[in-house]
């Protein structure tokens, strides 16, 4: 139930019925295959390692962020049990089109019924559509963790370096969060998943063109460092951060080649995106017969990604030989 649930918060959706039934028929959909209530996962410890991390009040001036804590703080609902923003946005780094990296712990003892679980997606779902203003183009909403995870703690979903430096949305004051780590274990398979995704979009041309499947494919650029090191070198560490770690792990052609995507997405300009129209679009892309065109990929920007394919690739090559 507790993955299920999750991508119910999510998407309003668990599965492929599901889904056509939502997306058919709305919050009456949503309504339907809504599950009655979250039965909590019981789970000893077993060995793991204390880790405790002090997460202080948000205070910046993100206007995003600013506007889904107050909206959090005005709903207060008893099943959050914490909210968290992470990323740049959290370290005040952040620019135009940051990703909003937002976190929320969920106490499933609280979802208790259909309607705590309906309110908590509403939730989820508006404060979603706010991160569109910060990006309208941002490929993922809040990153759900249960509560009783944090006694069993497994690093390959979120590495806990995402916690340090985060700041707490709701409820309002500073926290402290106390890990129980589980033993960590190399998951190669995230990295040719990876691998295989970045590459399967390189060649699709025609979507490329979509900007937002273009960003997507930056995004999944961006996160390939991390990745290949949780994966290769069984070292966790946040995106941030994997930046400087993997340096000393691949060649001086692979390090200029993640050097020039970096530069890029510092670069990146997507002025003029009809938000309403992209959400909308968003949604409506699991209905094949429905099409909605989104934001185009800037022609510049299609011309980019042309010039450094061969790069890009010889650097997922060089990666993949490490598995």
């Amino acid at each position: 139930m507790s993955e299920s649930l999750r991508k119910y918060l999510s998407h309003g959706y668990y599965d492929k019925y599901s889904s056509v039934i939502s997306l058919v028929l709305g919050k009456l959909g949503e309504s339907i295959v809504c599950p009655k209530s979250a039965k909590a996962k019981k789970e000893e410890n077993t060995s793991t390692t204390k880790k405790e991390i002090l997460i202080t009040s948000y205070s910046n001036q993100n206007a995003t962020a600013k506007k889904i804590q107050q909206y959090l703080i005005s709903k207060n609902h008893p099943a959050i049990h914490l909210a968290i923003v992470a990323g740049s946005i959290s370290d005040n780094t952040d620019n135009k089109y940051s990703d909003f990296d937002g976190i929320l712990i969920i106490d499933e003892e609280k979802l208790s019924n259909k309607s705590s679980i309906k309110s908590l997606r509403s939730i989820i779902e508006s404060t979603s559509i706010l991160m569109k203003s910060q990006d309208a183009l941002q490929h993922h909403g809040w990153m759900i963790l249960w509560k009783g995870e944090i006694n069993n703690y497994n690093e390959n979903y979120l590495p806990s370096e995402i916690f340090v430096g985060a700041k707490t949305l709701y409820p309002e004051g500073d926290h402290k969060l106390s890990l129980s780590i589980l033993p960590t274990t190399q998951d190669k398979n995230k990295l040719r998943n990876l691998a295989k995704s970045i590459r399967s979009k390189l060649n699709d041309k025609a979507n490329l063109k979509d900007f937002y499947y273009f960003k997507n494919l930056i995004s999944e650029l961006l996160l390939s460092p991390a990745i290949f090191l949780q994966s290769c070198k069984n070292i966790n560490c946040s995106k941030k951060t994997s930046f400087e770690i993997i340096d000393q792990h691949i060649s001086a052609k692979s390090r200029a080649t993640l050097k020039e995507i970096e530069r890029f997405r510092k670069e990146w300009n997507q002025e003029n995106i009809d938000i309403a129209k992209q959400i909308k679009q968003e949604k409506y892309k699991r209905l094949p017969l429905i099409s909605i065109e989104g934001a185009q990929t800037p022609s510049s920007y299609l011309l980019w990604l042309s010039k450094n394919e061969s790069e890009i690739n010889e650097y997922l090559t060089e990666i993949n030989n490490n598995l």
